[in-house]
């Protein structure tokens, strides 16, 4: 017999984790290793059943990037409905973050407006080299 406080509280673990790191991008692995840190191990396919039901919900958002064999995801709970994040992926370094741009923004609302086309912000990622990376290459 499945215990349902058992599931209810690895439930919430991954709740409170993805919470404390609202607009990180992180893996299943992620999650993974520190509810084994903690030593409140879940199976990875729990996490991933959970992740997909708070995308559902709306409270996570999942990116899969090219040339990646791993899916990211991140909580964005009720605070980011609005169009004003993108994102982008340091070729050196490897890390994912927002950024906020009036000009992208700009061209979103054109591309809606003057073109009836609708841009998937989900699947739009800029590839390029981030300032640390770009700042440590100057230093040398």
């Amino acid at each position: 017999m499945v215990n349902k406080n058992y599931k209810t509280k690895q439930k919430e673990q991954i709740l409170n984790y993805l919470k404390h790191l609202p607009y990180y991008h992180f893996t299943v692995q992620e999650i993974y290793n520190y509810l084994k840190q903690i030593n409140s191990p879940v199976g990875t396919t729990t996490i991933y059943r959970y992740l997909e039901k708070l995308i559902s919900d709306g409270v996570v958002k999942k990116y899969i990037l090219d040339g990646e064999n791993c899916a990211y995801f991140e909580y964005v709970g009720e605070m980011d409905k609005e169009i004003d994040k993108f994102h982008f992926k340091c070729n050196k370094c490897g890390d994912l973050f927002h950024f906020e741009c009036n000009q992208l923004k700009n061209l979103y609302t054109h591309f809606l407006k003057e073109h009836n086309m609708n841009i998937d912000l989900l699947k739009t990622i800029y590839y390029g080299i981030c300032d640390k990376c770009n700042n440590f290459e100057k230093e040398k």
